[in-house]
């Protein structure tokens, strides 16, 4: 899926989870600022609730037979984050067709700016032979559907 993660957004019936990060001292470089591949600490921390929020935790997918890792990724940074900034990281379903990509927002609580946008996409793999399948399973796929809050493509 080729995608820019400027261009989503929420729809107005999507389930949207947040969390708060408080940035530690260990995820700042030389210049006080926040090193760029923690970024993506911070959208799976957004990505966790919202699949707990979903009740699709790893736990349960495992359950199900199923793992889910993420299969390809994109951060757009806008304006860094610094040590002790407080930000606010968003996260809901975009999009899903064989996959489900999952969007995020970053905002800098501190400076009031947004930080980063991005997204990661998920494939469902057999939890024991560890193939990839070639759809989102449909007990998975119907809880996602749901979540996004408007028709996904290829369902």
């Amino acid at each position: 899926m080729k995608t820019s993660s400027r261009r989503l957004r929420p729809g107005p019936d999507a389930v949207v989870a947040e969390v708060e990060v408080l940035v530690p001292f260990h995820d700042a470089d030389p210049m006080n600022v926040v090193w760029h591949g923690n970024y993506f600490k911070y959208f799976e921390m957004a990505r966790t609730a919202l699949e707990k929020r979903l009740g699709l935790t790893v736990t349960v997918l495992n359950d199900m037979g199923y793992i889910c890792p993420v299969i390809e990724s994109h951060c757009r940074h806008v304006s860094a984050m610094r040590y002790g900034d407080v930000g606010r990281c968003r996260a809901w379903v975009a999009a899903m067709d064989r996959r489900v990509t999952v969007a995020y927002e970053l905002w800098n609580m501190t400076t009031g700016r947004r930080s980063a946008e991005g997204y990661t996409v998920q494939a469902a793999l057999d939890r024991d032979t560890r193939e990839m399948l070639l759809e989102v399973p449909e007990g998975i796929a119907r809880i996602v559907r749901k979540a996004a809050g408007v028709p996904l493509s290829g369902h």
